[in-house]
């Protein structure tokens, strides 16, 4: 668990930390809060008890207060705020009827960060094709593919329409940690 300003970023690896170091480097906003697709103190496989409370979590006031603000580094200094895209929720995606959620939605952004979009085909098994329907999902920057745990994993390799079980298969996560530290 880090703190970085008001904000916390919790279920941590070293991998997944590195990447919100770099990405505040670059002057991009990772959200805030459980890095791994918990929504708060629940256990990492889910809840065991009140069961019935299990999906549609927003975020606790901090996260969102930083969501909207989209600036983390700028509540830190006391800099004016520049309007910034806002991430999307990581709470996870409702299942269609009849079917059971797999994993959690990571974290995603309406539009790539100030610096643009990082060229996701640099990725071992990102085509063209692939990385247009990533950014659709709202996903543009290798730090948001290096900081997903394994409910966010989970989740795109069941969502990625005709490429599903990519992410695991082809080990996004290790080469876009990769890809930050050549560019970083």
């Amino acid at each position: 668990m880090a703190q970085i300003g008001k904000d916390y970023y919790e279920d941590l690896t070293a991998e997944s930390f590195a990447g919100i170091l770099d990405a505040l480097a670059r002057g991009e906003v990772p959200a805030p809060g459980p890095q791994n697709g918990r929504f708060a103190s629940e256990p990492a496989g889910g809840l065991t008890s009140l069961e019935g409370f299990a999906g549609g979590h927003e975020a606790n006031a901090s996260v969102a207060l930083a969501r909207e603000l989209g600036d983390t580094v700028a509540r830190i200094t006391g800099e004016p705020i520049a309007a910034q895209p806002k991430a999307a929720s990581t709470a996870p995606a409702a299942a269609p009827a009849g079917e059971a959620a797999t994993g959690s939605k990571p974290a995603t952004q309406d539009a790539p960060g100030a610096g643009g979009a990082d060229d996701l085909k640099k990725i071992n098994g990102v085509g063209p094709k692939l990385e247009k329907t990533l950014n659709q999902m709202g996903i543009w920057h290798f730090s948001q593919i290096a900081s997903w745990g394994e409910a966010e994993i989970a989740w795109v390799d069941e969502n990625l329409e005709g490429f599903k079980g990519r992410v695991s298969r082809d080990n996004w996560i290790a080469q876009a940690a990769e890809l930050m530290k050549e560019s970083g």
